[in-house]
């Protein structure tokens, strides 16, 4: 219990009034989170809290007159019989705040000054109503509540300050209730813990405004600051301010996630499902930190939240780069890894991982690849920086030219090599004209002269075959013997060097050609003839043999009266 005695002109009464632990900050953060401002909507925000205090009203019975007649509620501390009497105060304080918020918002989109200056008084009506919740709270809340409510003060009386454009002396208070808060965090639960550090977040954030407005120079590195080594980022050549305190807790984020990556890629196992499946969900929560690190951005943008908005689109461009710059080092991880497969399970070296990999699977990776490569090209500025853009361009030629020789491939592995032939003088020319612009623009074309020769020698191996396939005669063989080729590939990756002996059917030569000279013998003393005695000369028998479909001894058969064919 204790004892205290009425303020403001009223009598002095002796009351017992009960000691209240409040936590402001959490009680607003909760607010805020709920209803509006996690959106950063802040009409819905003052909607809700009118409807509260509505209900608190109503619930309490404490209202401010009759229906006729308006006199006006002044709460006293005798009045503090239920906590809600202290939400009622914080909730006409939230939502003077949030009006001028969307006042503030509404000039930014108007150029209205009306109303600028209904901000600003609407800033001085949330001030007054903290320094009425204060007066209550010296007597009803123990000292931490006490010391919290008069930061919660403090920083409304900031906040009028900058409505004001007072910067110089809004940023000397802003930084007076930063140290409260932070002392404030010691012995404290986790709850309120967190938010008392999302609003030194947000303190933060205004600082580095009135800095900003008043042309001040930011203190880079400070032991305070969560961001990327400070408040200053460098890209291009270029330094980016970064005012919002939530990009920074994110870009922080992702530069956490992109040294996991780092660390899990030099004990990399692509020969496992599983190691590969884990490299890829630590690039993704890369990528997440990023895409809200943008959106945040472009919100800010939208919104003319505190910054210059040429500064704040520098930002967003150094972001996304840096969002394809991982995405194009991630996929190509995942490029190498899968042509490795996939040359394994052509050779049959290593036992195939998961799912087997098919030449059209690595072409869609080479697309992704070419793909994020335009993008990096397409963001404004880049394209006309010879030394970021060149690289790239250099990149895309290669990943084409490899695109054309995986598509290639897939033609051999259905043998058809004439179709594959055209594909290898595309890639053939492809990576030609990226040599020619790596000597041209002094790049390193180690990687180049790596594919080229790999496409030179997968395309002489495709020409041999093609020919073979096609079947060129022996005269077109000979007329190439006077030329000399020195960019073909050893015999023995074509065919065997000598070849095998293979055995050929055909009919003897020698009764084909000599068979039907040789004479042939006289049979007719065996044939019986009537004319015994008389015996045919040798020239006649020999032209009688000449003559075409004569048979010897008359009608004596093929054999001569042997078995058949004997006529008698």
């Amino acid at each position: 219990k204790l004892q205290f005695l009425y303020f403001i002109g009223v009598k002095m009464t002796d009351v017992e009034v009960p000691k209240y632990t409040l936590s402001v900050i959490e009680t607003v953060k909760g607010l805020q989170q709920q209803h509006g401002l996690k959106t950063y909507d802040y009409e819905t925000y003052r909607q809700y809290c009118s409807r509260r205090l509505r209900r608190i009203h109503k619930t309490l019975r404490m209202f401010a007159g009759t229906a006729k007649k308006y006199k006006g509620l002044v709460i006293q501390p005798e009045d503090v019989t239920d906590i809600r009497v202290l939400e009622m105060l914080i909730l006409q304080v939230e939502r003077a705040w949030s009006y001028a918020e969307q006042l503030k918002y509404e000039y930014s989109t108007t150029d209205d000054l009306r109303k600028l200056r209904h901000c600003a008084s609407r800033m001085a009506k949330a001030e007054h109503w903290a320094g009425h919740l204060h007066s209550i709270c010296k007597y009803v809340t123990d000292e931490r509540s006490l010391a919290e409510v008069s930061a919660y003060v403090a920083e409304m009386t900031a906040h009028r300050l900058m409505s004001k454009k007072e910067y110089k002396e809004a940023k000397a208070k802003f930084t007076d209730v930063r140290k409260e808060y932070v002392k404030l965090q010691s012995g404290t639960t986790n709850s309120i813990k967190a938010a008392l550090v999302q609003r030194v977040s947000d303190i933060d954030q205004s600082i580095r405004y009135c800095t900003y407005s008043l042309g001040e120079e930011m203190q880079l590195g400070s032991g305070d600051d969560n961001g990327m080594g400070g408040t200053v980022l460098k890209w291009r050549d270029q330094k980016i301010v970064v005012h919002s305190e939530k990009v920074r807790l994110l870009l922080t984020s992702a530069e956490t996630h992109a040294k996991d990556v780092t660390a899990l890629a030099a004990q990399f196992d692509d020969n496992t499902a599983s190691g590969l499946n884990k490299f890829v969900d630590m690039y993704d929560k890369v990528f997440i930190t990023y895409n809200d690190a943008i959106s945040q951005v472009r919100q800010d943008i939208t919104q003319e939240k505190e910054g210059d908005p040429a500064m704040l689109h520098l930002l967003a461009n150094c972001l996304k780069y840096q969002l394809y710059e991982h995405t194009l080092r991630r996929n190509k991880i995942l490029t190498q890894v899968h042509t490795r497969r996939f040359e394994n399970q052509e050779t049959k070296q290593k036992k195939e991982v998961g799912k087997r990999t098919t030449a059209m699977d690595i072409a869609r990776l080479h697309d992704t690849v070419n793909q994020t490569l335009e993008s990096m090209l397409a963001i404004p500025g880049i394209e006309d920086d010879d030394a970021v853009a060149d690289p790239l361009n250099l990149d895309l030629m290669v990943h084409t030219a490899l695109r054309q020789h995986i598509q290639a491939e897939a033609f051999i592995l259905m043998n058809e090599w004439s179709h594959a032939m055209p594909l290898y003088n595309a890639a053939e020319q492809s990576i030609g004209e990226a040599m020619v612009f790596a000597l041209k623009r002094k790049l390193d074309d180690s990687e180049v002269r790596k594919v080229s020769e790999k496409i030179r020698g997968a395309k002489c191996i495709c020409k041999a075959m093609t020919v073979k396939e096609a079947g060129v005669s022996g005269e077109q063989r000979t007329s190439r013997l006077d030329k000399h080729y020195t960019e073909y590939v050893p015999c023995d990756v074509i065919t065997k060097m000598p070849p095998d002996y293979l055995s050929m059917s055909c009919r003897p030569i020698f009764l084909d050609v000599a068979g039907p000279m040789l004479p042939k013998a006289s049979v007719t003393h065996r044939a019986g003839d009537k004319q015994k005695g008389s015996k045919p000369s040798i020239k006649s028998q020999t032209t009688a043999a000449a003559e075409p479909g004569h048979k010897e001894g008359g009608e004596k058969g093929w054999f001569g009266g042997w078995g058949w064919g004997n006529k008698k």
